[in-house]
C-alpha cells in the first residue's frame, strides 16, 4: 500500500524506517486498521492466545514477529503473499485424498496443480510456513490485518467491489471464487467431489464451468485469479495468526471462504475461528 497521509495519518511518512521502535509499530497498526476497517471484525485481533494456536513460545515472540512484519510493510509498501495455496507434494504425486488422521508433510510447496495441504492445524500451517523462507524472506501466515490489506488492495487496485470482497448483495464473492453456487471455468488440474472421504478419488478436470460442489487443486480456474494470486476466495479456509477474542474456545483465526458454502455466506474477507482443524491455510513471504 502507498506511503501517504490517507494510510499513516498518525504514524505519518517520515519514519526512520530502518529505528522504528515498538511504540511506532503499534501506531502504524492502528493507522492499518483505521485504512482496512470495512474488512475487520471487532472480535478478532492480532493478538497472543497460546503456544497451542500458531506455535509461538509467548506474547513476546508473537509481538515480535508481528511489528517486524509492520517494519517491513512500512518501510517497503507491503509484503509478498503466495501466489497460491500450499499443496501437498505426497499427496499430489500419490493421488491421495487428505483427511483429518493423514498427518502432516514437510512436502509443502506454493506451486500449481497441487493437491491443497488441508486438514493441519493452525500451529502446524505456521510450521510448515516458516520452512518456505526463501530469498531472505521471512515465511509465515499472514496476521489478520495482511488479510485485510490484500483485500483492500484488491478493491483499490484489483477492480473488486467491496461488495464482491465481503458480501451483503446475495452474491458476494461467487463469481471469483470456487464456492457451491459458482461457475467458474476450470482450465486445468483435477477436482474432488468428496474430499472429505478417504477414499475418494482426485480426477482430471474437464475443462469448462464448473456445476458441482467440488475442491479444485491449486490454481485450476483464471476466473479465480485476482491479481495474480489465486483462490483468495473459496476453494479452502486459510488460517490466520489473528485471534478470536470473543471465544477463547475456539481461538484460531480463518479467512476467505471454502467450496462446500456459498459465496454470498462466506466471501472472501469472512472471518471465522476453530480449535486447530478444518483447512489449508495460505502462506505469505
Amino acid at each position: 500500500m502507498p506511503k501517504t497521509t490517507e494510510v499513516y495519518p498518525t504514524a505519518g511518512i517520515n519514519l526512520d524506517t530502518d529505528n522504528i521502535t515498538d511504540t511506532e509499530c503499534n501506531t502504524i497498526y492502528s493507522d492499518l486498521v483505521k485504512y482496512t476497517l470495512a474488512y475487520r471484525s471487532s472480535s478478532y485481533s492480532d493478538t497472543f492466545y497460546s503456544a497451542e494456536q500458531a506455535g509461538f513460545t509467548n506474547g513476546t515472540e508473537y509481538d515480535i514477529a508481528k511489528n517486524n512484519m509492520l517494519k517491513s510493510i512500512y518501510k517497503y509498501g507491503g509484503f509478498w503473499v503466495g501466489r497460491y495455496e500450499v499443496g501437498d507434494v505426497d499427496a499430489t504425486e500419490s493421488n491421495i485424498t487428505r483427511t483429518n488422521s493423514t498427518g502432516t508433510s514437510n512436502k509443502a510447496v506454493i506451486k500449481a496443480n497441487q493437491i491443497p495441504y488441508n486438514y493441519i492445524s493452525c500451529k502446524e500451517a505456521q510450521e510448515l510456513s516458516t520452512s518456505l523462507s526463501t530469498g531472505g524472506k521471512t515465511g509465515s501466515l499472514m496476521f489478520g490485518i495482511q488479510w485485510d490489506l490484500i483485500c483492500k488492495f484488491l478493491e483499490t487496485k484489483g477492480g473488486l467491489t467491496q461488495t464482491e470482497i465481503k458480501g451483503g448483495d446475495g452474491i458476494g464473492s461467487t463469481n471469483w471464487g470456487n464456492y457451491n453456487n459458482s461457475s467458474i471455468t476450470i482450465l486445468r488440474g483435477k477436482f474432488n467431489a468428496t474430499p472429505d472421504i478417504a477414499t475418494s478419488q482426485w480426477s482430471d478436470t474437464i475443462q469448462g464451468k464448473k456445476n458441482s460442489t467440488i475442491l479444485l487443486t491449486t490454481g485450476a480456474s483464471e476466473e479465480a485469479k485476482k491479481m495474480n494470486i489465486y483462490d483468495f476466495a473459496g476453494n479452502v479456509w486459510e488460517w490466520t495468526l489473528e485471534t478470536n477474542t470473543s471465544d477463547n474456545t475456539l481461538p484460531c483465526g480463518y479467512r476467505g471462504g471454502v467450496c462446500f458454502l456459498s459465496g454470498s455466506n462466506v466471501p472472501a474477507y469472512i472471518h471465522g475461528s476453530n480449535t486447530s482443524l478444518l483447512r489449508q491455510r495460505r502462506c505469505w513471504f
